[in-house]
């Protein structure tokens, strides 16, 4: 008998004690085991089942388990305290080693909780667990007999990847116990971690010292890899045990498994009980979703990751990220580095023969600061008894704090004590700066762990409260990961710090034990609006693939507009070019552009934005392949120009993309279009390198064809190729209901709905709300173009469309400027370090640059139309480059917001303009032409992405294509500034290039905040 929730009566269930009926709500906590051994007729709520199971003799043994498992985790992950002082010799280390081995765990933890808690949520708590801790148990293993530094980073690695699990264990335990005794039985962990702590340093104590040493060639086996054997044992019994146990009740519901459900209560029941009576329930209410898993691992991974954080418990979940990160960044930061601070300590103390006049901690430490030559020299892994001691008085001091938690937290609540063990912490890791001797640095690392352990161990707690069954495992996880995150740089800060300035370590885990806040959301209406309709379509296999295609589209305008910076130099002989003419075949693009994405937004707001896309792109892969056989320079001009004007009609991709996708993703979905851009700037170069080298040559008359011309060709194909597979997309929705098209509304959304869920299912929606102002085109072309234009810049949206305008047009000028020369750039370089015979002593590139000067009488005498092997690889490696900030940016994007993103792009970008100016070397000018083109390019691909957000829909097209259209203005005369400027005083666009992005960078902070926001 399996019913959902759905009736009044069953908020009732009938007991076979007698005729009369049972209220659950109201008496089942008196019910309980002398009453439950008859049954129970109606289907009773889960929580209320796991109430009759009762706490018992179970409910203590799993919690032995699984504190035995966590014992064994807190021993496997503060372990390398003690082997890092005791292995540094023969791994012959230095404190930014001993950082990274430190972090190697953190960094495993970091992956494994990203992937543990979609496992939990998916596979099930104790398989997780169970995997796991072998995986951890088996690494240790493997750790402990490694013999090569790499090796026992990865081993380490793995093990912190295996005892990522530890996040597992508050959902696992906290789902079989009811809401009467669930906080105070998950707050008794933390005091089996306390018991790891104390039992760690015994052992360490008791086979470290050991002098044995076991040497069989390359093989080497002393004390500490003994240990680490150890160590590893307690991972590998309690997983084989774990495995009798069941799996939890709430995650096999959550499921629908609900025999398995009913089988694990009784199971649990039978041993509370230690009888053989039936269960007395036999049906449990279903949750209203079955979360069955049909995805594959990553996608499902991804779509729980997503599902958390745009739930309503999203603002919960970062709160909780935020904690984690602060609170375990401080509490790693110091306690791994314990066992070192005390060796150095106890060495000041007793061997140190200089004066001991040292104020605070931090001269104390850096006297033993050891320089990687040294370390043969001066190099000491043996440990001094009292670090034994110390570290066992700071795990004894965690009991008092185990105990008074558990027994007090109902009265007080888990916040109270969170709060308390943060600032008590904080003040304790501020307070260690200023100690001098062993005592004061035991008293307040003690202090520190008792506090800060517990602080985390209570934030677990917490989060199996706050979470529901389908998000726990997977919240819990990232939380973790994001606290693994901060352990992982905290180690590194120390690393890096520790000798030289240990004040920064400090004063970061000081500052970062502090932090909390909370909020709620959403509904809808009956002729439906289109951003509601749009959200009950779905995100899924639809938007992937409009995605792609208008991502290649992107990829394809890439290589459309940068294939001339390639052209320029392998045609400039054919063409007899001077750098004057390199500048206007440059700007021709520009000037084509300039007039386009005019015509294009006008196009796109008046006749649909799919049918500017199709037209522009038609026309750009036309032209282009004309320009390739082009034989005189004004024809090639021409060509370029009109190819200009289709490319430009790529500005109305944001806007066709952004109305198709909800709120929740259109921000981050609009920001990976960069990483398309970016796959054209690497593939470029790579089809370029492949190409242009060969040395064929095609004459018939007048008509020469040579490998320029056939590269040409190749990047017209994409936009041709593209073209037609847009043509099978739909219209943009917001378009169509703009311009009053209800039902060809509803049909797209409906192609979109049955394309995202697979199925032939009517779309939910028949009726939307039409917008107050319907847009129908009556006027002639130019009359509407004209009308278009003045009614945006006299709407309440001018101001607004005046500031792009002026960043778009800053931020384009100076990245064309500069993009478009740097094959150039780069090939000037190469023949000064390579074919310059005379004394190379310039102090800046202008310098450089000038030497190379072709004047247009020694065009043909002088002309080199060879391009270096070396500038492909460097635009590869600048493409390369901007794949970080093509994958940070839509990751972070919803936390940081755009207006962030476009100033450091644009201030950056801006830096490395201006360094350009104090470069000598062809490395100097790759590696800042590489930082210059990552931050520019994301910078103008995110105005496109803000614009959709500022603009509402009858405006959005002409706005952002205005917007363009004063960018290639820009681009224009940059690049005639540079073909005229280059040769004899390159100082000019530098400075330009610099002045302008500055300048974008301070307008940007004066536009309004965009954020998940419907677009009007």
């Amino acid at each position: 008998m399996m019913e959902k929730n759905n009736s009044k009566e069953d908020a009732k269930s009938t007991c076979l004690i007698s005729t009369q009926p049972v209220h659950l709500d109201k008496d089942i906590k008196s019910f309980e085991i002398a009453t439950s051994k008859y049954l129970i007729t109606k289907p009773v709520n889960l929580d209320q089942a796991i109430e009759i199971v009762g706490f018992g003799s179970f409910h203590y043994y799993i919690l032995f388990i699984c504190g035995s498992l966590f014992s064994a985790i807190s021993i496997s992950v503060t372990s390398v305290s003690f082997i890092i002082p005791s292995a540094q010799c023969d791994f012959q280390m230095t404190s930014i080693h001993k950082g990274i081995l430190n972090g190697a765990s953190m960094i495993g933890m970091f992956f494994g909780c990203f992937i543990t808690g979609y496992m939990a949520d998916s596979k099930g708590r104790k398989y997780t667990l169970v995997v796991c801790m072998m995986i951890d148990g088996v690494f240790n293993l493997i750790s402990s007999v490694s013999q090569i530094y790499p090796i026992l980073i990865f081993c380490k690695l793995m093990s912190g990847f295996g005892v990522s699990g530890v996040t597992v264990f508050y959902s696992y335990l906290g789902e079989f116990v009811n809401n009467k005794n669930r906080e105070k039985f998950l707050c008794w962990m933390e005091m089996f971690w306390t018991f790891g702590v104390i039992l760690l340093p015994c052992v360490a104590w008791i086979v470290i010292p050991q002098t044995f040493r076991i040497e069989y060639g390359f093989f080497l086996f002393r004390s500490w890899n003994l240990f680490a054997i150890i160590c590893s044992l307690p991972s590998l019994i309690f997983s084989c045990l774990l495995v009798k146990l069941p799996e939890s009740p709430k995650f096999l519901l959550s499921k629908g498994k609900h025999d398995e459900t009913i089988d694990c209560l009784k199971f649990v029941y039978r041993w509370n009980n230690k009888t053989d009576d039936e269960f007395p329930v036999s049906s449990l209410m279903l949750p209203d979703c079955i979360n069955e898993q049909k995805n594959s691992f990553f996608s499902g991974l991804y779509k729980s990751i997503l599902e958390l954080f745009t739930s309503k418990f999203k603002v919960v979940a970062v709160n909780t990220c935020v904690i984690q990160f602060c609170c375990t960044a401080s509490f790693y930061m110091m306690v791994l580095w314990f066992p070192e601070l005390m060796n150095r300590f106890r060495w000041y103390e007793t061997l140190y023969s200089g004066p001991k006049n040292m104020t605070n901690m931090c001269e104390v430490v850096s006297l033993f600061k050891i320089e990687p030559e040294e370390i043969d020299l001066k190099c000491n892994d043996e440990i001094d008894q009292s670090v034994y001691e110390n570290i066992l008085i700071i795990g004894i001091a965690c009991i008092p704090t185990s105990i008074i938690v558990p027994l007090l937290v109902n009265r007080f609540g888990i916040k109270f004590f969170l709060v308390l063990s943060f600032f008590g912490s904080g003040l304790s890791a501020a307070c260690l700066y200023f100690i001098t001797s062993s005592f004061e640095n035991i008293v307040l690392s003690s202090v520190f762990e008792a506090l800060s352990s517990l602080g985390i161990g209570l934030i677990f707690c917490i989060s199996v409260e706050l979470f529901p069954t389908e998000y726990r495992g997977v919240a819990v996880s990232i939380g973790s990961m994001f606290g693994k995150v901060g352990a992982v740089i905290g180690n590194i800060i120390v690393g890096v710090f520790i000798d030289a300035h240990c004040m920064v370590p400090i004063l970061v885990s000081c500052s970062f034990l502090i932090n909390d806040e909370d909020s709620a959301f959403l509904v809808a209406q009956p002729p439906v609006h289109l951003d509601d309709a749009i959200e009950m379509v779905g995100f899924g296999n639809f938007h992937y693939y409009i995605l792609f295609i208008c991502g290649s589209i992107f990829s394809a305008v890439a290589v459309s507009v940068t294939s001339v910076s390639f052209v320029v130099p392998s045609a400039q002989c054919d063409f007899q070019m001077t750098s004057v003419h390199k500048g206007i075949l440059n700007g021709a693009s520009m000037i084509g552009m300039f007039t386009g994405s005019f015509i294009w937004g006008y196009v796109a707001d008046s006749r649909g934005r799919r049918y500017a896309l199709t037209m522009s792109m038609a026309v750009d892969g036309v032209f282009s392949i004309i320009s390739s056989v082009s034989q005189i320079y004004p024809v090639l001009i021409f060509c370029r120009l009109m190819s200009g004007f289709g490319v430009s009609g790529a500005t109305v991709l944001y806007s066709y993309l952004g109305e198709f996708v909800n709120t929740k993703y259109r921000e981050k979905f609009l920001c990976w279009m960069e990483m398309f851009w970016t796959g054209g700037i690497i593939v470029l170069p790579c089809v370029a390198w492949l190409i242009i080298p060969q040395t064929f040559r095609i004459e018939y008359g007048f008509f020469l064809f040579r490998s320029w011309n056939l590269f040409a060709i190749i990047c017209a194909l994409p936009s041709i190729t593209l073209a037609c597979l847009l043509v099978r997309l739909p219209e943009s929705p917001k378009f169509l209901l703009a311009k009053g098209k209800h039902d060809e509304t509803i049909d797209c959304l409906k192609f979109v709905y049955r394309w995202n869920n697979k199925t032939k299912d009517k779309f939910p929606v028949t009726s939307l709300m039409l917008p107050d102002f319907i847009n129908e085109q009556s006027n002639g072309f130019f009359k509407g173009l004209y009308e278009s234009t003045v009614g945006l810049f006299t709407s309440k949206y001018k101001f607004i469309a005046i500031i792009t305008c002026i960043i778009q047009y800053g931020a384009t000028t100076s990245y064309y400027m500069l993009m478009l020369w740097f094959p150039e750039l780069m090939n000037r370089f190469r023949w000064y370090e390579t074919s310059y015979s005379g004394p190379k002593n310039m102090t800046n590139m202008c310098e450089i640059v000038s030497m190379f000067y072709v004047k247009p009488e020694e065009a043909d005498q002088t002309c080199n139309d060879d391009i270096d092997k070396s500038v492909y690889l460097n635009i590869v490696i600048i493409g390369i480059a901007c794949i970080p900030t093509s994958l940070i940016v839509p990751l972070f994007v919803n936390r940081l917001g755009l207006r962030f993103f476009l100033v450091v792009s644009f201030f950056g970008s801006g830096l490395s303009a201006a360094c350009l100016y104090f470069i000598t070397s062809s490395l100097e000018n790759l590696v800042l032409s590489s930082i210059f083109e990552a931050l520019s390019s994301v910078g103008i691909s995110l105005m496109y992405c803000i614009a959709v957000e500022l603009f509402p829909t009858e405006y959005r097209g002409m706005a952002v294509s205005i917007g363009s259209t004063f960018g290639k203005v820009g681009a224009l005369m940059g690049n005639i500034v540079v073909g005229v400027f280059i040769d004899e005083l390159c100082s000019i666009p530098i400075l330009v290039s610099c002045s302008f992005l500055i300048i974008s960078g301070l307008l940007v902070l004066t536009l309004p905040k965009t954020g998940r926001r419907n677009i009007q």
